[in-house]
């Protein structure tokens, strides 16, 4: 099996621009003839990891989180600490103490500069598409948690 890197899936998100159209709770279900797919950010993370053949690696047996907190609960990989390149940032409010806002969002870092990262591609509700955002473009979700996928 080759080995995925992190701009191996930086780059096959980003081939997914243009590709997708917003629904909750979907994970890549096709729509009907037109090479678009619907997701929601949680389902297409899930689906890119699927896709790129990585995702037993961190979600093994038969979990298959339906929201971000049970994305971020049950994965097997190493949380928390500075964000790389290739690792997973989960978005919200980190001073709600309801869950539910803390763990609001994911999306994939695609960018770090020497303050820490820089943009991240996700699935967004606001735009109904795969997008690339600065992170400063999340005025009202900041940075609450990191997922590192290990990824060279």
């Amino acid at each position: 099996m080759p080995v995925v890197t992190a701009l191996d899936l930086i780059a096959f998100e980003r081939s997914m621009f243009g590709r997708g159209k917003y629904v909750n709770g979907t994970s890549g279900k096709p729509i009907k003839n037109s090479g678009r797919r619907e997701f929601d950010c949680i389902g297409f993370q899930k689906w890119c990891l699927k896709e790129m053949g990585i995702w037993l690696r961190y979600y093994p047996g038969r979990v298959d989180p339906t929201t971000v907190y049970e994305f971020y609960k049950n994965f097997l990989g190493a949380k928390g600490g500075p964000a790389k390149v290739g690792d997973m940032m989960i978005f919200g409010d980190p001073h709600s103490s309801d869950y539910r806002k803390v763990f609001a969002h994911v999306g994939l870092v695609n960018r770090v500069t020497s303050v820490g990262p820089d943009r991240y591609i996700s699935m967004y509700n606001t735009t109904l598409e795969i997008v690339e955002k600065p992170l400063d473009n999340a005025p009202t979700m900041r940075p609450t948690a990191i997922m590192h996928l290990g990824l060279i």
